[in-house]
């Protein structure tokens, strides 16, 4: 069985058990990631360019439509 000597020991040898924590990161700095890619910049130009499209009315004929 091991002594609390040994436990010291190695731990000053190997060090701690420890998982080092990771800096976290702020919501804005994943979007600023995200607009990175080019497909998703493509999807949003697509998307703006259809939302636009929507409001579009064609101007109105004065064509009859035969039956």
């Amino acid at each position: 069985m091991e002594t609390d000597n040994d436990l010291e020991q190695r731990r000053r040898q190997f060090g701690g058990n420890i998982v080092p924590t990771k800096k976290s990161r702020m919501f804005l700095y994943f979007v600023w990631e995200a607009t990175q890619d080019l497909t998703l910049i493509i999807l949003i130009v697509a998307a703006v360019a259809s939302f636009g499209l929507s409001f579009y009315e064609p101007p109105a004929s004065d064509q009859t439509i035969c039956k």
